[in-house]
């Protein structure tokens, strides 16, 4: 699947400013509950939010440069499965990029609520008092390489299309933002 430049910019647009701008729009014109925008811990959120530049980044582009070497060097050889979405449909590589998606995000979330130490991490971006789309960006390093590093692992091991794995990424960062909103919607949405 080709994704166009423009298509492209367009998601990474979004991804960096977009969803941070639209998400709080809809926080004020339909609140879930009754809270002052300006709220303790606002400053903090910012900064996670727009500086985009963090350890975390630096330490989930190590974990990229190391894995995209390892997957050239061994590129669909080895092990069962290995490079198995490089010539998949479209649709059968979005299935299984959701997939990984949302079982490995799963599994991370579950261990740093269960496992003692990853708590202590994690326990972060639990610390806000008021949830808005802001709380969202509020993370540990190691908390944030911790959900990063199980995903990146699995599409660097099976390979799909990277179009399709950074359009899901563009589409998850917009839904972390809108479920972690402040935003009375209908019941139903949160299924998704």
């Amino acid at each position: 699947m080709n994704i166009s430049p423009s298509i492209q910019e367009f998601f990474q647009m979004m991804a960096l400013w977009g969803w941070i701008w639209i998400i709080p729009i809809l926080e004020k014109l339909s609140p879930l509950k009754g809270q002052k925008f300006i709220r303790p811990g606002m400053i903090n959120d910012l900064i996670h939010t727009y500086h985009r530049v963090h350890l975390w980044s630096f330490l989930n582009a190590a974990l990229i440069a190391w894995l995209a070497a390892y997957a050239q060097e061994h590129g669909g050889q080895g092990l069962f499965g290995r490079g198995a979405l490089i010539d998949a449909h479209w649709s059968i590589t979005a299935l299984c990029v959701m997939l990984f998606g949302h079982v490995s995000f799963y599994v991370a979330h579950y261990a740093c609520h269960k496992v003692p130490l990853l708590w202590q991490f994690h326990k972060v971006h639990h610390s806000s008092l008021k949830l808005d789309s802001f709380s969202t960006s509020r993370f540990h390093i190691f908390d944030k390489t911790l959900f990063a590093a199980p995903y990146l692992m699995l599409v660097t091991y099976f390979q799909p299309d990277p179009g399709i794995v950074f359009l899901f990424i563009s589409l998850n960062d917009f839904w972390g933002r809108y479920g972690h909103g402040n935003i009375k919607d209908p019941h139903w949405i949160g299924y998704f």
